[in-house]
């Protein structure tokens, strides 16, 4: 059995990860044109918490208005779960898939689409539009908690060396800095935690979370191949992508399953 991911983020990452260590002896590779540490995963805050996922069912999100969670830091995780695919026999192809139907994807079984803001291209589907998300990152190392003011569309996340000051959500596929959105962004934090005045700068990051109106998450089979969705989790990646990994993992299994009663009736 051969499988492709499509997509090396937190996303694509986990899926690969779920399915060769339950799969040893299936040929697992992630085909994507950018790997960890560039892509939009990596500049993430990394904060646990629901944030944009669209009409997603807010009781599969339970979330509140102050509560206990946590921070991972991005690139690391990122990074541990490439290396522990590796370790599993996973394969990495650095390419840019197009479409579904791209011809790099023919020899594979089963594709899983974790493709991010590019579904809307790729699959096509025009319920996915980017949510662009411009950051500052800083030094203040005397902030150590989380502060999201949902009025405002500010936030300051602390991570292990910087914080993140936040940010943006529009419409739009511009990954070009803004110094319009820089001065939005320091202002209303500044004026959360005037402390940040004092704050240095260290880094202004823009990336593109991949908004949809609900997460796409299920399978479609074409022309006799199964594809796998698992896209538009907003700026949740880093808060669903396990519990969606384990989904992705148990809808193959089901595939997997049908597929051997169908051997069966046939002998």
């Amino acid at each position: 059995m051969k499988i492709a991911v499509v997509g090396a983020g937190i996303n694509g990452l986990t899926c690969a990860v779920k399915i060769k260590e339950k799969y040893r002896d299936f040929e697992v590779v992630i085909i994507s044109n950018e790997f960890t540490p560039n892509t939009t995963g990596d500049g993430s805050g990394g904060l646990w918490y629901p944030y944009l996922t669209g009409d997603t069912p807010y009781n599969l999100l339970d979330a509140g208005q102050t509560f206990t969670t946590f921070i991972s830091s991005p690139p690391k995780l990122l990074a541990y779960l490439q290396e522990r695919f590796e370790k599993a026999n996973g394969k990495l192809l650095r390419a840019k898939i197009t479409s579904l139907e791209d011809p790099l994807l023919q020899e594979y079984d089963v594709v899983i689409n974790c493709t991010g803001v590019q579904a809307r291209f790729i699959v096509p589907d025009d319920k996915v539009t980017p949510y662009r998300g411009q950051i500052v990152k800083v030094k203040a190392p005397w902030v150590n908690h989380v502060i999201i003011d949902e009025d405002g569309g500010n936030y300051i996340i602390p991570n292990a060396s910087t914080v993140v000051l936040g940010g943006t959500h529009q419409h739009e596929f511009n990954t070009q800095i803004d110094p319009k959105d820089t001065d939005f962004i320091l202002n209303g934090c500044q004026s959360i935690l005037p402390g940040l005045k004092n704050a240095e700068i260290v880094n202004i990051w823009v990336g593109l979370r991949p908004g949809r109106n609900a997460i796409r998450l299920e399978p479609e089979e074409r022309n006799g191949k199964l594809y796998i969705h698992n896209y538009g989790h907003g700026g949740g990646g880093l808060t669903l992508f396990w519990g969606c990994g384990k989904a992705v993992l148990q809808i193959l299994e089901t595939h997997l399953n049908k597929r051997k009663c169908n051997v069966k009736s046939k002998l």
